[in-house]
């Protein structure tokens, strides 16, 4: 007299206990009936997911709803990366018809690595997704969806009745073919390169669109993950599986124990990611999952289950960290001393930085030039395997600044104002300035005649046709010349503290503070391996480093100084 219950993972069958209770309740031929209109309830859902599952299929908790929470609260980047069977590439596509569906003039365009792959998964899927009365529309002046199994949508591209557009591509292709046009979703599937991750993400600005890329990195890091993933922050974790991560470890750095990374703040203003564990999708065959691979290594299971790539590639800063990357209001603005570091350069723009000291010894660099704001990366993550220190950014080519154009902009970015007839020197106090001692004392030709040291021609006066100052001297020491592994070792001794106990202010913290506006010292601490030595494209930030942990810097108190001259000289 009991139905016979078909399993489903998202309708769950009557446990044999509940059965029993209702029968004692109810009795056997009451219990009977309101079981079979419960399954019969039950059927009805499972036949229209299958059916119409764009407006009745079902959704996977909490992973999807979260990835949707992310998005409309203003991800502009948002990273699926996510365990085996995780839902992934699902939830992408019913992204996709949800553009398409709800609103005009869409544009979505979805890319995989080869287009066997894209037809199986993406075509497939998008078609599985569209509402029924889309599928069998006959061809108009708007819409045009041709689509068969084996070759998918006609010419990879299909049109929608509400004017929208759906392209498919794969990265064999050159990227410039997508240049210049304007997208209001971009899902980049599975293994992306980096240049079509940053070439692509130009196309979103006009329809203030959305980038989504789904990926399982089975085979770890690659450039892209890499660039997306430098200096994010959990903001939100998971328990782990205990029959796949042990749950007495840390198997994340800003994660508790036992935990592994759910959601995570990346490093760009609206880049995010999403950690799709496998164990959330109840589609997922997971204890074959566990049986396949719960024995492998950890970096395997930590990507195979939960989405995680581990950077294997050892850098020089393992203890830098997202305890070290502070916000800018959080650098002190009273009671420190402050100093600019200054790495020269030939062919490339000067680096350089700025750092408050306080009276407990941290540091806090609080400036950068250039910036990433305003000129764009230092470095870059390189597509070159062999190239670990990445390649060089759109920050490094020199803007042809000579000494009186540096000084200039130093002064500027101090706070100090140029009247038309001179410097309002107003803005911040420099107790020090430190210049690479090689490239500073070097003799070169000077812009006017003669040969000179760049210290010195940072020292002398530049005036204007008016005979006006309109370059101050400014006072450069030359930084310890100290070997650079001794400079490296300075770094990494500011960075040390008791990682086994709690970070607490004044007793057991790190000494070095970067702000999140310097992105580009940021990117080289994550990155810097000194594996392309001398050409590495992110040691000039870290040569400014160096110089600033081996100058031994120290706060002096405003009562203690007494000031001459210009700015810089006490």
């Amino acid at each position: 007299m009991i139905p016979p219950f078909k399993p489903h993972p998202m309708v769950p069958i009557p446990a044999e206990a509940e059965i029993d209770a209702l029968i004692r309740r109810v009795g056997i031929d009451r219990a009977a009936v309101m079981l079979a209109e419960y399954e019969a309830t039950r059927l009805e859902r499972i036949r229209k997911s299958i059916e119409d599952p764009f407006h009745h299929g079902f959704v996977i908790e909490p992973s999807w709803r979260d990835a949707d929470r992310l998005l409309s609260e203003g991800a502009g980047l948002l990273c699926i990366f996510g365990g085996n069977r995780a839902g992934k590439t699902e939830y992408c596509v019913r992204k996709a018809v949800q553009t398409l569906v709800n609103g005009f003039d869409k544009r979505v365009l979805i890319l995989h690595e080869a287009e066997p792959t894209s037809i199986e998964l993406h075509h497939k899927g998008v078609y599985k997704y569209l509402p029924n009365e889309w599928r069998g529309l006959k061809r108009s002046q708007t819409a045009n969806i041709k689509y068969d199994d084996k070759n998918g949508f006609s010419n990879n591209k299909f049109t929608t009745p509400n004017g929208g557009v759906c392209m498919f591509g794969c990265y064999y292709q050159d990227p410039r073919i997508y240049e210049g046009l304007a997208f209001d979703l971009i899902i980049g599937d599975e293994n992306m390169p980096l240049r079509w991750l940053e070439g692509l993400k130009r196309g979103l600005a006009d329809r203030n669109g959305k980038f989504l890329w789904p990926y399982t990195a089975i085979d770890g890091m690659t450039p892209a993950i890499k660039d997306v993933t430098a200096g994010a922050v959990t903001m939100q974790s998971l328990p782990v599986d205990p029959a796949v991560l042990s749950p007495e470890e840390i198997h994340v750095e800003d994660c508790p124990t036992g935990h592994m990374p759910y959601i995570q703040k990346g490093a760009g203003a609206n880049n995010w990611i999403i950690y799709f564990h496998s164990k959330l999708n109840p589609f997922c065959n997971y204890t074959r999952l566990v049986e396949d691979y719960g024995h492998k290594e950890k970096v395997v299971r930590e990507r195979r289950f939960y989405g995680y790539a581990r950077n294997t590639i050892r850098t020089t800063f393992p203890k830098f960290g997202a305890h070290n990357i502070i916000d800018e209001r959080l650098v002190p603005q009273k009671d420190v001393s402050r100093y600019l570091i200054l790495d020269p350069a030939g062919a490339r723009n000067f680096f350089l930085l700025w750092v408050a000291v306080d009276n407990a010894g941290r540091h806090f660099v609080y400036r950068e030039w250039p910036d990433m704001p305003r000129h764009g990366e230092w470095a870059l993550p390189s597509e070159d395997s062999r190239k670990w220190d990445g390649a060089p950014g759109p920050a490094q080519p020199a803007l042809g600044h000579g000494v009186k154009e540096y000084k200039r902009m130093i002064l500027e970015e101090e706070g100090n104002r140029w009247t038309g007839t001179a410097w309002d020197e107003k803005g911040e106090w420099i107790d020090t300035r430190y210049i690479d001692p090689r490239s500073g004392s070097a003799q070169s030709v000077a812009e006017d005649s003669g040969g000179t040291s760049l210290i010195d021609r940072f020292a002398d006066e530049q005036t204007d046709a008016k005979g006006a100052v309109d370059g101050p001297a400014l006072y450069f020491l030359p930084a310890p010349g100290l070997r650079e592994e001794e400079g490296l070792g300075a770094i990494n001794s500011l960075l040390d503290f008791d990682r086994t106990a709690p970070i607490t202010a004044l007793v057991n913290e790190p000494k070095l503070y970067v702000s999140r506006r310097c992105a580009n010292v940021i990117w080289a601490m994550q990155n810097y391996t000194q594996h392309d030595g001398e050409k590495a494209a992110c040691k000039d930030p870290i040569d400014c480093l160096r110089y600033m942990a081996t100058a031994d810097l120290q706060h002096t108190p405003a009562d203690q100084l007494k000031g001459f001259g210009s700015r810089g000289s006490y």
